[in-house]
C-alpha cells in the first residue's frame, strides 16, 4: 500500500508533463512541472516566500485555534440542550449557508487590512465546522451511558467533562482536519481580496503578470503545509485514543468511600411506595399509564425480585425509586427521603453494562467515586478492591473492547457497588448473557450479598421466574402496571437450581406465579 502512496506524486507529475507536451491547454495557464520546480526553488531561496507564508500560516492557525475554542464547547452545549438547539438551529443554519467570503469587506472596515481581518474571515468559516461536528459527536453518546452517569450523581459540568467531551473526540478530530482547510480558505481568500502580506497576496501579484509557475509553486507549498498539519492531527488523535489521560483530581472526601451520604434514615423499610402512578404523555392522546396505583414496602436487607413481561412497568418502577422518573400520583420514599437521582446510598445496575470505552476497567469502576467526590488517592485502591470482589482484578488495565460480555457485566457490578450503596437496584443485569455465565454471575452476586454483615436491600428486575425464585427472599409479579402477587420464597439458602426445580412445591409455586402473570 505504501508503494502506491509513494507512486501517486510521480504519476500526477507524469500526467502533467504529458498534458504539457501534447499542448492540450495554454502553456501560460499550465507551465511544465520543471518550470514550477524552478519557480519553487527561486521562491525558497528568496526573501519573499517565508515571511508571506508565515503571515498566512500564523493567521490560519490563529483562526483554527479560535474556531476550536468557540465551536467545540458551543457544539457540545447545544448537543446537551436540544431545546436550545431547536430555537437556534434555523438562525445558525442560515448563517452557515451564507458564503462568508462576502463578509470580507465588513472585516476590512471593522479591523483594517491586516492579520485581524484575515483571522476573522478564517474564523467565520471554520467555526461552524467545529460547532456542527462537536454537536454530532454529543448526539452519538449512548443513552445507557448517560443514564449510568446520572444515576451515579453526575452534575451537568461532570457530564460535559466525563461523557460528552470524550465521546465527541472522534468528531472533534474530524473537525480539526476540515477546519485546517476552511481556516486556510478564509485567510487566503482575505489575502487575495485585500492584503499587504501573505500567500494570497503573492498569488494575486503573480497572477497579474501571468507568472503561473510561481502561482502553482505557492499552491504546492500550501498543500504541503496542509498535509503535514493534517498528518500531525492524525498522530495526535492516535496518541490520545491510546493513552488514557488521568482526570484532574478534585477529591474532597478523606476516605475511600463516597461523599457524605443522605442523613441516615430510621425507617426500617428503605423503599416505600404508596399508590404510585406514572403516566407518559402519548402523541395526541391522553397520557398512557405505565404504573397504576402501585403500593410496595421493602424491608431493609431483603432481596426482592420483581417479575413481569416486557412493558409491564418493571424498569419504570426502578427508575422511580432511583429518582430518574417522577411519579404522576402517589408518594415514594427511599431510605426515608424522596427519590433523587445520583444518591451515593442508591446503586443502579442497568441491563447493559454501558462501560465508557475510553476508560480501563479500573477507571470505569472509579467513575462513581469521581462523580461523588471521593479523594483521588483512595479511588484506585477502592476500585481494585471491588474488581477483586468480582474476581476480575487481573483485567483492571484492560479496556471494555478487550473484555467478554460476562466480564463487562462484572465490571458494571463492581462500579455499582463501589460507593457501598444501602439500596441496590438491578434491571435484568444478566439477561443478555449465556446460561453458564448467567448462573456464575448469579452465584457471585449472592456470595457478595450474603457475605456482608449488613446485607444490602436489593430490588432485582427480571422476566425469568426461575431466576427470581433462585435469588430472592420475595417475589413480586407485575402486570399492566400493577402488583398481581407478592409472595415470600419459602426456601432456605444456599439454593441449588436443579434441586429446587425437582421439588413439587417449587413447581406449584412457579405455576401459581406464572398464572398471575398471564391472567
Amino acid at each position: 500500500m505504501w508503494l502506491w502512496r509513494a507512486a501517486v506524486p510521480f504519476i500526477v507529475v507524469g500526467l502533467w508533463q504529458l498534458v504539457y507536451e501534447l499542448d492540450v491547454t495554454s502553456r501560460v495557464l499550465l507551465p511544465s512541472p520543471h518550470a514550477v520546480w524552478d519557480a519553487g526553488l527561486r521562491l525558497h531561496s528568496s526573501a519573499v516566500l517565508w515571511p508571506n507564508l508565515w503571515s498566512t500560516v500564523s493567521a490560519a492557525l490563529a483562526a483554527l485555534a479560535l474556531s476550536a475554542a468557540v465551536g467545540i464547547p458551543a457544539g457540545i452545549l447545544l448537543g446537551m440542550a436540544p431545546r436550545t438547539w431547536t430555537v437556534l438551529a434555523p438562525y445558525l443554519n442560515a448563517v452557515n449557508s451564507m458564503p462568508r467570503i462576502a463578509l470580507a469587506p465588513v472585516f476590512f472596515v471593522a479591523l483594517g487590512i491586516g492579520q485581524g481581518s484575515k483571522i476573522a474571515l478564517g474564523f467565520s468559516i471554520a467555526v461552524f465546522v467545529f460547532l456542527m461536528n462537536a454537536r454530532i459527536g454529543v448526539l452519538s453518546a449512548d443513552e445507557d451511558q448517560l443514564k449510568v452517569c446520572v444515576a451515579l450523581g453526575a452534575s451537568r459540568f461532570q457530564l460535559f467533562r466525563k461523557l460528552y467531551l470524550p465521546v465527541a473526540v472522534p468528531a472533534i478530530f474530524t473537525a480539526l482536519r476540515l477546519g485546517i482547510v476552511f481556516a486556510l480558505l478564509g485567510v487566503v481568500g482575505s489575502e487575495i481580496i485585500a492584503s499587504r502580506a501573505g500567500v494570497g497576496q503573492l498569488i494575486t501579484t503573480y497572477s497579474a503578470t501571468l507568472s503561473m509557475a510561481q502561482v502553482y509553486a505557492l499552491l504546492i507549498f500550501l498543500a504541503i503545509f496542509t498535509s503535514v498539519l493534517t498528518m500531525l492531527v492524525g498522530v495526535g488523535e492516535a496518541l490520545l485514543l491510546r493513552r488514557q489521560r488521568p482526570d484532574r483530581r478534585r477529591g474532597r472526601a478523606p476516605t475511600g468511600m463516597c461523599k457524605e451520604r443522605e442523613e441516615q434514615s430510621t425507617d426500617r423499610h428503605p423503599v416505600r411506595l404508596h399508590s404510585v402512578s406514572v403516566r407518559f404523555p402519548g402523541a395526541g392522546s391522553p397520557p398512557d399509564p405505565v404504573l397504576e396505583n402501585l403500593s410496595l414496602d421493602v424491608p431493609g436487607g431483603q432481596f426482592v425480585a420483581i417479575v413481569g413481561a416486557s412493558g409491564a412497568g418493571k424498569s419504570t418502577l426502578l427508575n422511580v425509586v432511583a429518582g430518574l422518573t417522577p411519579v404522576s400520583a402517589g408518594s415514594a420514599t427511599v431510605l426515608g427521603r424522596p427519590p433523587r437521582a445520583g444518591r451515593a446510598d442508591v446503586g443502579y445496575m442497568f441491563a447493559r453494562d454501558a462501560l465508557l470505552p475510553w476508560r480501563t476497567a479500573r477507571r470505569n469502576v472509579e467513575l462513581g467515586l469521581e462523580l461523588q467526590g471521593t479523594a483521588a488517592p483512595a479511588r484506585p485502591e477502592r476500585a481494585l478492591h471491588m474488581l477483586d470482589l468480582v474476581r476480575l482484578s487481573s483485567a483492571a488495565g484492560k479496556y471494555p473492547a478487550q473484555l467478554s460480555q460476562g466480564m463487562r457485566q462484572r465490571v458494571a457490578l463492581a462500579r455499582t457497588l463501589a460507593c457501598d450503596p444501602e439500596l441496590l437496584l438491578m434491571d435484568e443485569p444478566f439477561a443478555a448473557l449465556d446460561a453458564l455465565t448467567r448462573s456464575s454471575l448469579r452465584d457471585m452476586l449472592l456470595d457478595i450479598w450474603d457475605d456482608e454483615a449488613h446485607r444490602k436491600t436489593v430490588l432485582f428486575v427480571t422476566h425469568d421466574l426461575t431466576e427470581a425464585l433462585v435469588l430472592a427472599d420475595r417475589v413480586i409479579t407485575i402486570a399492566d402496571g400493577a402488583v398481581r402477587s407478592d409472595v415470600r420464597v419459602p426456601y432456605g439458602r444456599p439454593r441449588d437450581q436443579r434441586a429446587l426445580m425437582a421439588r413439587a412445591d417449587y413447581r406449584a409455586l412457579y405455576d401459581r406465579l406464572h398464572a398471575d402473570l398471564t391472567a
